[in-house]
């Protein structure tokens, strides 16, 4: 799940499916209760740092805790993939380590 601008929706879509990732993208600024629901069926999420409220920001530190988080202080689409990609091999070195 990537939260920040919905209007590059496509770009991300298009980008991370790319790479075998299927991309939800929610508005960075909807109500915590929309984007609370849909993170039930997300393996990680992206935050798009410029493009979120700061009441939503601080929500996501301290209530997400059990899915991987990627804050990018990029919106492209090809740097949120770079960002996820090298967190997906950092996540998986750690995972290695235990």
């Amino acid at each position: 799940m990537i939260l920040g601008n919905k209007a590059y929706e496509n770009s991300y879509k298009l980008c991370l499916l790319k790479f075998g990732y299927k991309a939800e993208v929610l508005e960075g600024f909807e109500p915590w209760a929309k984007i609370s629901n849909e993170l039930r069926d997300t393996d990680v999420v992206v935050v798009v740092t410029s493009h979120i409220s700061h009441d939503n920001m601080w929500r996501v530190k301290k209530e997400i805790t059990e899915i991987p988080v990627v804050y990018s202080e990029f919106d492209g689409a090809n740097r949120i993939l770079e960002q996820v990609i090298a967190a997906e091999n950092s996540w998986k070195e750690v995972r290695t380590a235990r």
